[in-house]
C-alpha cells in the first residue's frame, strides 16, 4: 500500500514539472504579428483583385450570352 502511494506522489510531482515546464514554454511564444498582418493584407487584396478579375469577365461574357436570351446590355 505503501509503494502505490509513493507511486502517485511521484507521478504527481512529474505531472506538476511537466505543466510548470509547458507553461514556462508557453509564455515564451509569441506570435509574429507582423506576418500575421501581411498575410491578411495579401488575402485581402488577393480576393479584391480575384472579385475585380470576375466582373469584368462576366461584363466581357455577358453579351455573348445575353444576346442568346434577347438581353442586352
Amino acid at each position: 500500500m505503501q509503494q502505490i502511494t509513493d507511486e502517485i506522489a511521484d507521478n504527481e510531482e512529474n505531472f506538476r514539472l511537466q505543466i510548470t515546464k509547458l507553461e514556462t514554454q508557453l509564455g515564451h511564444m509569441k506570435p509574429n504579428l507582423a506576418a500575421i498582418a501581411e498575410y491578411r493584407k495579401k488575402v485581402s487584396l488577393l480576393f479584391s483583385i480575384s472579385r475585380h478579375f470576375f466582373s469584368l469577365l462576366v461584363y466581357a461574357v455577358s453579351p455573348i450570352c445575353c444576346c442568346q436570351h434577347y438581353w442586352y446590355v
